[in-house]
């Protein structure tokens, strides 16, 4: 997901990255490895876990970041100081927001129109969905189940609502890597505003669709 965001991001500047259910900042330092942090003017890590922006913070300190903040707040209240963001990434956080509509919303209402919202989680299919998508009634069913147990909703309501909001431009649905199961699926997302999907294809990015089995 990141480098697939750096690649459609590496010849701007002056970037604004929102990372939504942060965590510990590693997404930061996964980032560095596509992308040199001088392109971002400021980051934002921005999680509700008091003892995950902590050790957030003490990343930020080792690192010498100077243009990465750590919030503890909300992804669905968490407003942009600049106004809007060029980025915005939700890395497996999205599934565990009870109130994701409003976490969507917010994000979509801050994304700059030439912005890039990222998006990787685990899921199972809908009933009904598209061919790369699409997964056994009793995966769906036993995954779905699973995670619940933890609060973790992988459903497909969250994608199917992100696809009302913004345009879909590359997608990759694939099988995790998580030890001893070989039968979870997770995907990699990316989007941008309806307004821009219209016009003919702007060079920082290229559609690049498919599915990995």
């Amino acid at each position: 997901m990141l480098a697939a965001a750096a690649a459609r991001l590496r010849e701007r500047r002056d970037l604004v990255w929102v990372d939504m259910g942060g965590g510990t900042g590693e997404n930061v330092d996964m980032m560095s490895e596509y992308l040199p942090l001088k392109c971002f003017k400021a980051i934002y890590v921005v999680d509700l876990c008091h003892s995950l922006c902590e050790q957030a913070k003490l990343k930020v300190k080792a690192k010498g970041w100077k243009n990465v903040h750590v919030v503890e707040g909300d992804a669905c209240q968490f407003q942009v100081p600049q106004g809007e963001a060029s980025l915005i990434t939700f890395s497996y956080s999205l599934s565990m927001i009870p109130p994701f509509h409003d976490a969507v919303d917010n994000a979509v209402s801050q994304l700059a129109p030439d912005g890039l919202l990222a998006m990787t989680d685990f899921y199972v299919s809908g009933k009904y969905d598209t061919p790369m998508r699409q997964m056994h009634w009793a995966r769906r069913f036993f995954w779905r189940a699973t995670f619940d147990i933890d609060n973790i909703d992988i459903g497909p309501e969250r994608r199917a609502y992100l696809e009302t909001k913004l345009e879909r431009i590359w997608e990759i649905n694939s099988e995790g890597s998580i030890p001893w199961v070989r039968e979870m699926n997770s995907y990699m997302y990316l989007c941008i505003p309806h307004t821009v999907a219209a016009l003919p294809h702007p060079g920082w990015w290229v559609e690049t669709v498919g599915t990995v089995e």
